[in-house]
């Protein structure tokens, strides 16, 4: 609950971002970040696979 609480106020402040550049940021692995960001959509705190005008790469993106 820890991790999804920060992810949770990660997201929140960035808007969006790879899963990837969240792990980096927050010291987590690919692993760690991807459970807690799913996590997070399930509970409809944040959106996995947006596709972002001019970005290449899926983004995870805070839901509200």
């Amino acid at each position: 609950q820890a991790r999804q609480a920060i992810l949770d106020q990660y997201l929140r402040n960035v808007i969006a971002t790879t899963e990837r550049d969240a792990a980096r940021c927050l010291g987590w692995t690919l692993a760690e970040t991807h459970q807690t960001a799913q996590a997070l959509a399930e509970q409809d705190k944040a959106r996995l696979n947006v596709k972002i005008s001019g970005v290449g790469e899926a983004q995870m993106a805070c839901a509200k």
